[in-house]
């Protein structure tokens, strides 16, 4: 079993489109997948096809220890076959002020006494640096920071590396950085600039797979479906983009 977290500090960054884009690729190839929204604005929850308020329990309750994992993971929608969620909710914002001393360790804990039978398990990140974020890193294996060609979003990889850095001494010694992935890439001078400038710095992190901007993003999301579900161009180019990824960060 495989455990990724998706983290950058910067929004925007392309960090649930990346979860969601994947989790797209490896449900089409039949796999197993746990989804875990950490995120309080709850984007992967509803990408799925889910109301956060219409969900019983979800990562709150399980980082609050009301709940066991077991008992918060759903489904997700019926577009969505072997997936399943810990729903994200507006709550979450409230564990950034939890004092328990083991706070950062809960969701580890609750995977180790899952009984969830998961090829891979994703984690979309809180986008701010604190107990959320936290969780992600100390319950994954390897972390993959989503970012788009700006200046911007090379800034916000420069953080996100410093903060893994600090979860690898803290809490997490394993945790390695799977890959930078660039997203929402147009043809322009600039972005063609930052991203020579990204491979320049980081290399081999970056991973060689590109996933280009398109409109299709954005409808599957509002849709609530696998953009591979999608028919045209666009959709067809970004559902490839996500299978090449998934073969890169050897998923599939």
């Amino acid at each position: 079993m495989t455990t990724l977290a998706f983290c950058n500090q910067k929004g925007g960054s392309t960090k649930t489109a990346t979860t969601v884009g994947l989790t797209s690729a490896l449900s089409e190839a039949g796999k197993r997948v746990l989804v875990v929204d950490l995120d309080p604005q709850a984007n992967s929850t509803t990408g799925m096809g889910l109301d956060p308020d219409a969900v019983e329990y979800g990562a709150n309750d399980v980082l609050a220890e009301t709940v066991t994992l077991d008992a918060a993971v759903t489904p997700a929608s019926a577009d969505w076959p072997g997936v399943s969620l810990l729903a994200g909710h507006r709550l979450l914002a409230n564990r950034e002020s939890d004092a328990a001393m083991d706070i950062h360790y809960r969701l580890r804990n609750a995977l180790a006494e899952a009984q969830g039978e998961w090829e891979h398990i994703l984690v979309d990140t809180s986008p701010f640096v604190g107990r959320l974020m936290a969780n992600g890193l100390a319950a994954a294996q390897r972390v993959v920071i989503p970012t788009d060609a700006t200046a911007d979003g090379a800034r916000g990889v420069e953080s996100i590396i410093e903060s893994v850095s600090m979860a690898r001494r803290s809490f997490n010694e394993g945790l390695e950085i799977a890959a930078i992935v660039i997203g929402r890439r147009e043809r322009a001078g600039e972005q063609d600039f930052r991203e020579n400038e990204l491979r320049g710095r980081y290399e081999a992190l970056v991973a060689k797979t590109v996933i280009p901007k398109r409109a299709a993003v954005a409808d599957a999301h509002g849709l609530a479906v696998p953009i591979h579900q999608l028919k045209g161009k666009g959709p067809l180019a970004i559902s490839s983009a996500y299978r090449d990824l998934a073969l890169e960060l050897e998923l599939l």
